[in-house]
């Protein structure tokens, strides 16, 4: 007899995000004896590990019924059954062996080319997933060549956020090393606090803090930080435009980030700039010179930054760092276009709007956002501001402290103790749609790889401009 299927409501921070996938290609060496179907076979009985642990993982986000008790337009919730042990292996891991001339040493030397493989070649997924029927909250493909494990992974962005994935990926990775008698630090389920999979924790921490404004004094920043205020946007438009961006990916060394930090101290002084508002504010700056440069009409007068902010520990110290969903804001920053790609403007002017901002950001303001966020009436017309790709406006993501080396599957056929050397994000079909750059995790030398997706003649800018290329180099 089929078990119960269980509804579980999203968040109000849940429905800050779309349906969306976003696909993670890790880079794991393999040792010259490993079998790729052993492997394979592993982490396929890791991941139903993980499923036993938290069984909603396993499930599917769909629009929620509008009969249910709380129910509001765009509502979206998750629906899954109970795991057992004995039960069938999960069809969301799948095995490919690539057909390439590729072997992991050559990708390691040329730096892990963005476009060694298709975007598909590597893992399959919607740009959206189709709530009607149920999204999939986690898709992966494990991909073999000579000497390598290319584990891609993507999930419902509508469900997870960056910081949960992590934690799923940890959860996973450790279960793999379980399997080969390495429990030391493996996460077993009581260690991963019951809170963690509670999708009542923020709403009851909110409650009890009791100190949130009520919702219609918030200002416009305040709103932007849950998406609420800007032009209704139900759904990411998905018919290609004319023309596509490319991806491409940069490196900044230690020395560089050092000299840039410097730079941009010229106009704070030392100590106040984090190496997250001085990046950014090189990509800002230099990316919205590149594409104005080549727009043939005029861009808007002013430009906005929309970041993530990872809120767990500040949102309440309750939250545990494993919590797995979403917690984060969207902060914002603005400069007139005209200041920000002037010659005149010091990156450390651009680098500090971004930390005054920054600084902004408290218990107490995310408490008045979320309230802005619990008494929205209707969710579909929650939106960021870095959707699509015209205008002046753009979307920085600051993995810097993305922790790779916190995945750790051990060392039963990996090499690397089980730790990929390289991550990369596949923008594929999403250089269609929106402006957005990543930074990603500081190497263990101290540099740090910057992605950029940028039309033709806008990349072309970038790549000529000496202020740009004084600190980053194209891979």
């Amino acid at each position: 007899m089929a078990s119960e299927e269980i509804h579980v409501a999203l968040t109000p921070l849940d429905h800050l995000h779309p349906s969306n996938y976003v696909k993670l290609f890790y880079y794991f060496p393999l040792k010259p004896d490993a079998n790729f179907a052993d492997i394979f076979n592993d982490l396929r009985e890791a991941l139903h590990k993980t499923f036993v642990q938290l069984p909603w993982l396993s499930g599917k986000v769909y629009r929620q019924e509008p009969a249910t008790s709380g129910w509001r337009p765009g509502q979206r919730e998750i629906r899954y059954r109970p795991v057992v042990t004995d039960g069938p292996r999960p069809y969301q891991l799948h095995f490919k062996e690539l057909l390439t001339e590729w072997n992991y040493e050559d990708l390691k030397e040329d730096g892990f080319p963005v476009d060694a493989f298709g975007h598909e070649d590597l893992l399959s997924t919607p740009i959206l997933g189709d709530i009607d029927i149920g999204a999939d909250l986690v898709i992966s493909q494990a991909n073999f060549l000579p000497g390598c494990c290319i584990l891609a992974v993507s999930n419902c962005h509508a469900a997870l956020d960056g910081p949960g994935m992590i934690t799923v990926m940890k959860v996973w990775a450790q279960n793999y090393r379980g399997l080969h008698g390495d429990t030391a630090g493996n996460v077993e389920q009581e260690q991963i606090p019951a809170e963690s999979s509670d999708r009542t924790l923020l709403d009851r921490l909110w409650v009890q803090k009791g100190i949130a404004r009520p919702s219609a004094e918030a200002d416009s920043w305040t709103r932007g930080l849950v998406g609420v205020g800007f032009e209704p946007l139900k759904e990411i438009i998905t018919i290609p435009p004319p023309r596509v961006m490319k991806q491409r990916m940069f490196y900044m060394s230690h020395t560089n980030m050092v000299a840039l930090q410097k730079e941009c101290e010229k106009e704070t002084g030392p100590g106040i700039l984090s190496s997250g508002d001085t990046i950014s504010a090189l990509l800002w700056r230099c990316l919205l010179k590149a594409r104005k440069s080549a727009a043939s009409d005029a861009l808007p007068d002013d430009s906005v930054l929309e970041m993530p902010v990872e809120a767990r520990a500040d949102f309440s110290e309750a939250v545990p760092p494993s919590y797995i969903g979403s917690c984060c804001f969207f902060n914002h920053a603005i400069l007139p276009l005209a200041d920000l790609t002037s010659h005149s403007t010091s990156l450390g002017h651009v680098a500090q709007a971004i930390r005054r901002v920054a600084g902004r950001v408290n218990t107490q303001v995310m408490h008045d956002a979320y309230a802005v966020m619990r008494d929205v009436e209707d969710y579909t017309l929650v939106r960021q501001r870095f959707k699509g790709v015209d205008g002046a406006d753009m979307f920085i993501t600051n993995n810097l402290l993305f922790p790779i080396g916190d995945i750790c599957f051990g060392d039963v056929g990996f090499a690397n103790g089980g730790r990929a050397e390289e991550l990369r994000i596949s923008m594929g079909p999403y250089n269609d749609f929106v402006r957005v750059a990543f930074i990603m995790p500081r190497k263990s030398h101290g540099g740090v790889e910057l992605n950029i997706s940028l039309f033709d003649d806008e990349m072309e800018n970038l790549l000529g401009d000496e202020e740009f290329g004084k600190f980053c180099l194209p891979l």
